[in-house]
């Protein structure tokens, strides 16, 4: 059988890792979690894929369990599993959405195998007047307290720009940068550029 080369293998082993651990939680979850997002962003030389599931809602909010594989032509990879809460900002800003989570980490750079448990949170905005029109902003940061393996820390941000071409479908233009320290080596930036994405909702 043809081996795959190095670079074609690990985005493979990535994607699998990440496709097993979601679907034995999610199978295992209440039949009363209901919402399912599919979220794909790529560029040139990296692509993501992000999977969230809604869980029961709250006092503070939505809770909703999340996943997501980044994988780029450098051989970078970077799983995040994560818990957020999310819902509106409060009744005098209509349109605002606010929300904060914890997310760990895991992956290679460099070849160096990095981990990492982040806090985050981010803001989104659906113009009254333009409902179809989406403003987000997103942020994590992990210290290097948090950050273990071969990590020195970590974070991530994200602005975004998306419309809703059908119900419960985006499309979007992203720029997004992620930054990683590595333990004796200068810090690694395996996503720093623009995307463009689609993301669904079922």
């Amino acid at each position: 059988m043809e081996q795959l080369p190095r670079r074609g293998r690990a985005p493979v082993r990535a994607v699998t890792l990440l496709v097993a651990v979601l679907s034995a939680a999610w199978a295992a979850a209440p039949a009363a979690w209901a919402g399912r997002t599919v979220d794909v962003s790529l560029s040139n030389d990296t692509a993501r894929i992000e999977l969230e599931r809604s869980l029961q809602g709250g006092r503070l909010g939505r809770t909703l369990a999340t996943g997501s594989v980044f994988f780029s032509d450098n051989d970078d990879q970077l799983l995040a599993l994560g818990l957020h809460v999310r819902g509106e900002a409060g009744s005098r800003s209509p349109g605002l959405f606010a929300g904060l989570g914890l997310d760990g980490h895991l992956g290679s750079l460099r070849g160096k195998t990095v981990g990492a448990l982040s806090v985050g949170g981010g803001l989104d905005y659906y113009p009254p007047a333009l409902p179809r029109l989406h403003l987000g902003l997103a942020a994590r940061y992990a210290p290097r307290i948090l950050a273990f393996v071969k990590a020195d820390g970590l974070t991530e941000v994200r602005l975004r720009l998306g419309y809703e071409v059908l119900r419960d479908a985006f499309v979007y233009a992203e720029y997004r940068r992620v930054e990683v320290g590595l333990e004796g080596l200068p810090s690694r930036v395996p996503d720093d550029g623009g995307h463009l994405g689609l993301r669904f909702t079922f």
